[in-house]
């Protein structure tokens, strides 16, 4: 969809704003390779906006977060490449319960394991439960609440 924005864009037609908007995306393009915060967020983060809801226990060495629309799996591979000897496991679930979610551990940037759920459309019912249970249990929601955000 990007793609063919950006292909049906034409300049002449921009309002004064649109295209002062227009030539400063070419900026950043020339600048850091991105064209606006999103597509930078997307590709090196892999999620679209900074975390949020931040929880931290140093003492338990352990940190919690949201991010939007998926597990920020690019930032982590690379928080565990710059901790070599540190083994990292990545816990993570998302508002649609069950259909992104799982467990991952990283150690010097690689995968040592990993179970994460299927595609929602690909699980039997009881794989849809089963990860829609341990989605509810890592986000601390109870099972009778309903799924309206």
């Amino acid at each position: 969809m990007q793609q063919s924005n950006h292909t049906r864009v034409d300049a002449l037609k921009l309002s004064d704003e649109g295209f002062e908007q227009f030539v400063q995306m070419l900026r950043n393009k020339r600048s850091c390779g991105y064209f606006h915060t999103m597509e930078f967020a997307r590709d090196v983060w892999g999620t679209k906006w900074n975390a949020y809801d931040q929880v931290i226990d140093l003492d338990a060495g352990e940190l919690s977060f949201d991010t939007a629309w998926s597990c920020p799996m690019p930032l982590l591979v690379e928080l565990s490449k710059r901790h070599p000897d540190a083994e990292i496991t990545v816990r993570y679930a998302d508002e649609d319960l069950g259909s992104n979610c799982g467990t991952v551990r990283l150690k010097a940037g690689e995968t040592v394991s990993s179970e994460v759920a299927g595609r929602w459309d690909g699980m039997s019912e009881q794989e849809q439960q089963q990860w829609t249970a341990w989605a509810r249990e890592l986000k601390g929601w109870p099972e009778n609440e309903e799924d309206d955000e």
